[in-house]
């Protein structure tokens, strides 16, 4: 389209599947990203001299792995805000019929379907909220529950949602959505948490998954499961006493609770991720070479829940007092006496010490 490349900085997709559920996406909550600790689309900035088209196809890629046979032009959106580009979002409409949990998280938190009533519950990024009811009330019933365009396979056909009838256009006004709540598909490893693993600095570029054995079967046939990989400082000082962090109560993981100094893996080594977050959380500077690996703890929340497995490293040397760095995540870091660890504490974050206080190196929860 003409003019197009100047006015479309943005693009993003609405992919739908065959039960008339929408793929989501959760961001982090605590980087400096736009629409922050939301549930969006898939989607991204055009590269230089990239076509809206070539820009959502790369961006699907790479964020989720998928290649669609096909992605068709819905309508614009445009958002306001801290850290957003400026210039209209292009929003596009596929189709696929996958499982969203076998998905690869290389940004944000996790992927799952949600159907448009659950969305009210949710804390839901505006532009993108308001693109997927245009989407739905245009939609006829038979494109809401498009069948599947053929097999399993990542690559299914792919239905046109149209254009946006008059008046039901996406608005400017971009940002949070008041009123959302936990969100349904959270898994972890306490109550209250939503998705994001401990104290979770989350990935930009590519938040950690490791892939088990763990049993699921579609069909009888056997497949791999997503595990997500946390990274976890254990600290104690020459008196026996281990460093912990108090959340805080509006952290969307363990508000209020004691736990480690934690987050998540960008593109890095888990030990280099410990180093990082260590200096941006609490000042501390630590050596690669002064870390050992000390414990995991491989958990679920519930039943069926996404397995969680949480790496521990132990730092033998450090420089620095422990600072508040960042006071929307941890209210306050202490020195804990092994016998009297604080209340209240993540489960499995006394799992670990405890395991580290006898030299286990492995614990299991919730399985």
């Amino acid at each position: 389209m003409p003019g197009e490349a100047s006015t479309v900085h943005s693009t993003a997709v609405l992919i739908v599947n065959s039960r008339g559920q929408y793929l989501l996406h959760l961001r982090d909550a605590h980087k400096p990203i736009c629409a922050p600790g939301t549930w969006s689309l898939v989607g991204g900035g055009s590269e230089d001299g990239e076509t809206p088209h070539e820009a959502i196809v790369r961006e699907l890629r790479e964020e989720t792995g998928l290649v669609l046979d096909e992605v068709t032009p819905f309508t614009r959106a445009e958002a306001h805000g801290p850290y957003v580009t400026e210039g209209q979002i292009k929003v596009f409409v596929a189709h696929w019929d996958g499982d969203a949990h076998t998905l690869p998280v290389t940004e944000g938190i996790m992927f799952a379907w949600f159907d448009v009533a659950t969305m009210a519950q949710l804390t839901m990024c505006d532009w993108a909220y308001e693109a997927i009811l245009a989407h739905r009330s245009q939609a006829s019933d038979d494109e809401r529950a498009v069948p599947s365009a053929g097999g399993a396979a990542p690559a299914d056909g792919v239905r046109s949602g149209g254009g946006v009838p008059s008046g039901s256009g996406v608005p400017s006004g971009g940002g949070v959505r008041s009123g959302g709540g936990t969100e349904p598909a959270a898994d972890g490893a306490v109550p209250r948490q939503p998705s994001a693993p401990p104290g979770t600095a989350s990935a930009t570029p590519a938040a950690a998954t490791a892939t088990t054995a763990a049993a699921a079967t579609t069909d009888g046939v056997s497949r791999g499961v997503k595990n997500v990989l946390g990274v976890h400082l254990y600290l104690e000082n020459p008196a026996g006493e281990i460093l912990l962090g108090r959340r805080h109560p509006d952290s969307p993981f363990a508000g209020g609770l004691w736990h480690f100094l934690a987050g998540h893996c960008e593109q890095e080594s888990a030990v280099a991720c410990l180093v990082r977050e260590a200096e941006e959380e609490a000042g501390l500077l630590i050596r690669p070479e002064d870390v050992e690996f000390a414990h995991a703890v491989h958990l679920i929340h519930r039943p069926g829940g996404q397995p969680r497995l949480q790496l521990v490293f132990r730092a033998r040397r450090w420089q620095g007092e422990p600072q508040v760095r960042e006071p929307d995540k941890c209210l306050a870091w202490r020195w804990w006496p092994r016998e009297e660890l604080p209340e209240p504490i993540v489960p499995y974050a006394r799992a670990a010490i405890d395991g580290i206080g006898v030299g286990r190196l492995y614990s299991e929860m919730g399985w």
